[in-house]
């Protein structure tokens, strides 16, 4: 009797040891599955994910070896019950432990977006759904929200005139609503008392002044011209000219690698068609750079009304405040033009 009391006393020592390596293992053995990958791994966990979808996202994503035991683990830390949206980086964790406490702790990898230059407001939320929680029907609908673009001075053909360019950082998994608000906030401190008071000096408003900006840069890729080129459209405004601006007459198109603006597509009907309809268009044709929107609000005073690219295809212009010089700045580079697309 005595031996079978001491057998069972061992067995139970042992089944004991055995248990506690066993959950030690389990808890922290080497599960996390990435070491293969060459880049880190994020997951992103939806907001109002279930445990059930959790699991299924877990497997899909080839996370851990051992499913069975990081679904043990989590639920003996009590995961399943406190499930936290966002995006998480999982490099360097090893453990099931180390996973499960990582997703616990809430404690995100910001996703950095930077906005350059977009001409249509679909191509922006297209980019911003593409990176966050939020899909593009959600952007495109609180970018064009009347009410939030009233409370900052604009409507939805300025609202283009909201998006700064440069560099953001959003959490992955906030609203709309909320990159709405960052958005803003850029676009208040931009708007700094010495931008709105050169604005004020051009007789202008902070949306106009991106509006031509926005002409300006998609003038020329030659930054050093910005503040000429913008000099060239004040001077047609002040006079009552027609700005007679291509990028308008591309933009009205649809078709933005149009290279020939003439023929047919001049007489498109549409708001944005500077040819046809006197003053600015109605909006921004795309997200100017801070550096064509400051060569705006400084624009260089001078006496031209024309430019015209130069034959040489250096990217720079040939300005001419008088029309016979323009044309005939006009018809050398349609020499060189033609020259070129007959090779």
């Amino acid at each position: 009797m005595k031996r079978i009391l001491i057998l069972l006393i061992i067995f139970i020592v042992a089944w004991f040891i055995f248990s506690s390596i066993s959950q030690y293992r389990r808890m922290n053995g080497t599960n996390v599955f990435l070491s293969y990958r060459s880049k880190p791994v994020y997951l992103e966990i939806p907001t109002g994910c279930t445990w059930p979808a959790l699991l299924d996202l877990i497997e899909r994503n080839r996370i851990v070896r051992d499913q069975a035991a990081f679904e043990w683990v989590a639920q003996e830390l009590g995961y399943n019950h406190s499930i936290r949206p966002g995006r998480y980086d999982l490099s360097g964790l090893k453990s099931n432990r180390e996973l499960v406490e990582h997703l616990m702790s809430g404690k995100q990898t910001p996703v950095e977006i930077t906005i350059r230059k977009f001409r249509r407001m679909s191509s922006l939320a297209a980019a911003l759904g593409a990176k966050l929680e939020p899909d593009s029907i959600d952007f495109q609908r609180i970018f064009l929200d009347t009410l939030v673009l009233s409370e900052i001075g604009l409507k939805p053909e300025t609202a283009v005139s909201l998006f700064i360019p440069g560099s953001y950082v959003f959490l992955w998994n906030s609203s709309a609503s909320d990159i709405m608000g960052q958005l803003r906030e850029r676009y208040i401190n931009f708007w700094t008392k010495n931008r709105r008071k050169a604005a004020e000096n051009l007789g202008l408003s902070a949306s106009e002044v991106v509006t031509i900006a926005s002409i300006v840069d998609e003038e020329s890729d030659r930054p050093s011209e910005f503040r000429r080129i913008a000099g060239v459209y004040l001077n047609r405004l002040r006079m009552g000219m027609p700005l007679q601006a291509d990028p308008t007459i591309r933009f009205a198109s649809g078709n933005d690698d149009l290279r020939r603006i003439e023929g047919a597509v001049l007489r498109i009907e549409s708001p944005y068609n500077t040819y046809l309809n006197p003053g600015l268009p109605p909006g921004p044709i795309c997200t100017p750079s801070i550096a064509a929107i400051d060569s705006t609000l400084n624009a260089e005073q001078h006496n031209y009304l024309y430019f015209c690219a130069r034959s040489d295809f250096s990217g720079y212009h040939s300005f001419a405040s008088d029309f016979s010089v323009h044309q005939r700045n006009a018809r050398a580079y349609q020499r060189a033009l033609n020259a070129m697309n007959r090779d």
